[in-house]
């Protein structure tokens, strides 16, 4: 009979978001090393219980909020009596971060390693300045201080590894993960670029863009650059969110936008399913980022589905990016802090000869890097040592 870990915190469904995919993604190594995983996250309608292999299997806390972090925690030692687990992995918390210090107390008066899966340092960044001293006190208790009580840390990044050195003794790297890869086969008449995600908070004005996670406001007026001066044979697609929604944030951009036309087309908010079936049919994605703290303690789960789909990523050199791609060969780094610049490099990667831009699709496809079996090892030694 195998160990059970409990996989525990905020997160739904792989299907429904990165987070998901991110617990589901760990799920697997663990699976391949040997164990049996219990995935206990959140689900927006209704408890549930999903089945996504032999051995790993979803269940969904009940609705209490987000406030109520004692009822999550009679609900989870519920289950923690019942199946009685070696570890607990935690993926933040499924309320206040308060949860994480009842979870430790709790896990070490029985016995139970609580290991802690760290993927970013998110800065508040909403309008309400309420909203923003409680965000960001929940998040220094939950990253500076609870994290620094487990057992272990897999970390998403250098970063985070490097700030938890001397605070944990076990740490291990694990990027993104996925469990399959699938050709680009794309033959596009005009170059097709994509970006998929959620670059800022909508429904407002964007007041400050250095605060805001995506800068697609510099990828719309790159593209209108090179709109400007006859370069006219592209098409870009953005998922995530509509025009209006678009416009709302950025209402400077309207006429650009008016005056690309057809070359740039909002598709909103589509199935996770759709978004990877469009991937594998474009030529490029898109993401641009500044280096902030938030940037270098992530990890960009779109880079990992983006190259998973034989589709090369532009981008920034933020997080551990450099270790996974080699510019000009799995995809491009781009300079975001002159626009000029940017324009004649966008100019010169999507002019790119096609038998040159096919070759790099078949290398992104063929390397494999994000395959879940590559890390194996590197979480047997990790679990073995906690």
């Amino acid at each position: 009979m195998r160990d059970l870990i409990i996989y525990t915190g905020n997160f739904a469904e792989p299907e429904n978001n990165a987070a998901g995919k991110r617990v589901y993604g760990n799920s697997l190594i663990l699976e391949s090393i040997g164990y049996e995983v219990l995935m206990l996250g959140k689900k927006q309608n209704a408890e549930c219980v999903s089945k996504y292999s032999e051995h790993i299997t979803f269940k969904s806390y009940p609705q209490y909020g987000q406030i109520r972090f004692d009822k999550y925690m009679k609900y989870l030692e519920k289950i923690i009596k019942k199946k009685k687990p070696v570890c607990i992995v935690r993926y933040g918390s499924p309320c206040l971060s308060i949860f994480d210090y009842f979870l430790l107390r709790y896990a070490h008066r029985n016995g139970i390693k609580v290991v802690a899966d760290v993927v970013d340092w998110l800065a508040a960044d909403g309008n309400n300045i309420f909203f923003n001293c409680i965000k960001t006190l929940d998040t220094f208790l939950e990253k500076a201080l609870f994290n620094s009580m487990s057992d272990g840390i897999i970390a998403i990044s250098s970063y985070l590894k490097n700030y938890y050195k001397n605070k944990v003794s076990s740490i291990v790297i694990i990027p993104p993960v996925v469990a399959k890869y699938k050709p680009n086969l794309a033959k596009n008449e005009n170059v097709v670029v994509m970006y998929a995600g959620s670059p800022f908070r909508i429904g407002s004005k964007v007041k400050n863009v250095h605060r805001i996670k995506d800068r697609l406001d510099l990828v719309v007026e790159a593209f209108y650059g090179l709109y400007k001066v006859g370069v006219d044979d592209f098409l870009f697609k953005i998922y995530g969110l509509t025009k209006e929604q678009y416009i709302q944030a950025f209402p400077t951009q309207a006429e650009p936008i008016a005056l690309l036309n057809d070359r740039i087309i909002f598709y909103g908010k589509k199935p996770m399913n759709e978004i990877q079936d469009e991937l594998s049919k474009c030529d490029f994605s898109i993401l641009l980022r500044e280096v902030t703290r938030g940037t270098s303690a992530g990890f960009p789960t779109k880079v990992v589905e983006s190259m998973s789909c034989g589709t090369p990523m532009i981008t920034t050199r933020t997080s551990d990016l450099v270790d996974y791609i080699v510019n000009g060969k799995n995809g491009f780094f781009v300079c975001i802090d002159d626009l000029t610049e940017l324009i004649n490099q966008l100019s010169s990667i999507i002019r790119l000869d096609k038998g040159k831009l096919k070759e790099i699709k078949e290398y992104c496809y063929n390397n494999k890097q994000f395959d879940y079996t590559s890390f194996s090892l590197q979480m047997q030694y990790f679990f073995n040592n906690i």
